[in-house]
This record gives C-alpha cells, sequence and structure tokens, in this order.
C-alpha cells in the first residue's frame, strides 16, 4: 500500500511540473512566430488615393507620365502641383513615400515650393519628375508636409502615378479652328501663324504645335485641342535675320469664368466647347 501511495504521489508531482513548463514556452520568445506567407504583412504599408486632407489638396490631374525615349530630349518635367489651403511662410518638413521605387525612384523627384507673386508666402510645392530615371510601371506616391503657421499644419495627400512607354499617353482632344487676318500689316513676307501647347504632355500621342504661313493676308489652323490645356498664339516674321512678333486681337466667343474661356484671352488660348471657329485679327 505504501508503495502505491509513493508512485501515486511521484506522478502527480511529474504532471504538475509538465504543465509548469508549458507555461514558461509560451510566454518565451522562442514561441512568437512570423506571419505565414499566406498571410498579409503587418509592416506593409498600404497606399491608397488622398487628394485633400483639409489641409493640402492635389490641385492638377496628373496621373500618368512617360519614359524617356532619347536621353538628350528637352521636355517640361512633369509636375503633381500639391497647394496649402491657406499660405504659409515656411515648410518645416517635407515627407515623401513611395509604394514602388522600381517605378519611381525617390532621386526621380525634386521637390520645388511655389511662392505667391512678389511675396515669400508659400502656396504649395510641385513634386518635378526627372523622366530619364523611371521605369515603366504602377506607383503610389504619398506626400506630408508640415507648415510653421502657429498652428503648425500638417497635411498629407498620395496620389497612384503610371509610367508608360513614350508616345502611348492619351490625351483627350477637340476639333477646333483657329483663323487670322493680317490685312491691317499691309504686305509682309514670310508671315508665320503658330499655336503651342503653353506645357506639352511629353509622350502623349497628340501634336502640340501647329504653325502655317499667311497667304494673302489669311491663314486657317486646324487643331486637336487638348483639353484643360492652355496654348500660345504666335504671328512672326524674320526681317533682317530677327524675329518680329505681331500682337493679335483678344477675342471671346463663348464660356465663363467659372467654366473656363472659349477663345483668346490674357495671352492664352483655350476652349471648353468643340467643334468651333475662332477669328483673330492683327494688330497694327
Amino acid at each position: 500500500m505504501k508503495k502505491r501511495i509513493i508512485l501515486a504521489s511521484l506522478i502527480g508531482l511529474f504532471t504538475l511540473v509538465s504543465c509548469g513548463g508549458k507555461e514558461t514556452s509560451s510566454s518565451s520568445p522562442s514561441s512568437s512566430s512570423s506571419p505565414s506567407s499566406s498571410s498579409p504583412s503587418t509592416s506593409e504599408k498600404e497606399y491608397k488615393e488622398v487628394l485633400s486632407d483639409g489641409v493640402v489638396s492635389i490641385t492638377n490631374s496628373l496621373s500618368e507620365i512617360s519614359t524617356l525615349k532619347n536621353a538628350d530630349d528637352y521636355y517640361n518635367k512633369p509636375a503633381l502641383e500639391i497647394a496649402f489651403d491657406s499660405q504659409v511662410t515656411t515648410i518645416l518638413k517635407k515627407t515623401i513615400s513611395i509604394s514602388d521605387e522600381n517605378v519611381i525612384p525617390s532621386d526621380a523627384i525634386n521637390i520645388v515650393e511655389q511662392n505667391t507673386y512678389q511675396s515669400n508666402l508659400i502656396v504649395g510645392v510641385n513634386l518635378e519628375f526627372d523622366l530619364a530615371k523611371v521605369n515603366i510601371g504602377v506607383t503610389y506616391i504619398e506626400v506630408a508636409l508640415q507648415s510653421d503657421n502657429a498652428s503648425s499644419q500638417k497635411g498629407t495627400v498620395c496620389k497612384k502615378i503610371e509610367v508608360k512607354e513614350y508616345g502611348t499617353i492619351e490625351v483627350t482632344t477637340m476639333k477646333e479652328t483657329v483663323t487670322v487676318d493680317t490685312s491691317t500689316l499691309g504686305d509682309v513676307e514670310g508671315l508665320v501663324f503658330a499655336i503651342s501647347d503653353q506645357n506639352p504632355t511629353y509622350g502623349a500621342n497628340y501634336q502640340s504645335r501647329y504653325e502655317t504661313i499667311v497667304s494673302n493676308h489669311k491663314a486657317t489652323i486646324n487643331m486637336d485641342y487638348a483639353l484643360n490645356h492652355k496654348y500660345y498664339v504666335s504671328l512672326y516674321s524674320e526681317v533682317d535675320g530677327k524675329i518680329v512678333f505681331y500682337k493679335l486681337n483678344e477675342e471671346v466667343i463663348g464660356g465663363s469664368s467659372q467654366t473656363g474661356f472659349d477663345g483668346y484671352y490674357q495671352g492664352y488660348l483655350t476652349f471648353v466647347t468643340p467643334n468651333l471657329t475662332l477669328e483673330l485679327e492683327a494688330i497694327k
């Protein structure tokens, strides 16, 4: 009988020690494990588009940029425009986070502060892209800005950008006609009438410049106008090896300050309505 009691006691003691060992091992570092490959990683940042957060806003519609066709190509650098909802004097901190730097590496982006005219107040920043450093694909770019205002405003926006092969960016266009009458200038030899996009989209599938020779004091350009773009209009000739420019009258035939204008106004040609004919005249 005594042997049975002793044996039972030993079994109970062994069981107690075994339970205590399981508790210890569950709290040890070796008990924790990394998520399995089928589970999403909690350390991976998730990106989604945020165009405005009440402090800063993305103010243009840039969503596609092109790879560079030739290494020595000249182009206007495409830029993502970001504005503060109220003007600030200094930006204390600028932070950029990119979801895929294989598409757009951080050194392909240059941050340029935008100031008010004849003032040191900052209205926002432009993110300019170096197309020589980008690769085909899709990435998100998150921008966080902190101002030095008393409230130390912090704003964050995020934009999805696709890098496409040169020549494949599609631009929405409208058919428009622009004519010019140069009778007031008399006979000017080699007079050229030209229309060019103020900020052409590099790598897009549209014509950004048109020009024609004035004949019998008349010239007509039928164009594919890129929607929401501004165009320069010029009338010029070469005299004694120098380029001489001539003024044109301003003419508005439609639209409004809210929708935008159909016409040539304040130095720019714009349209909001398709299939119009705008008639301009040279000013002597």
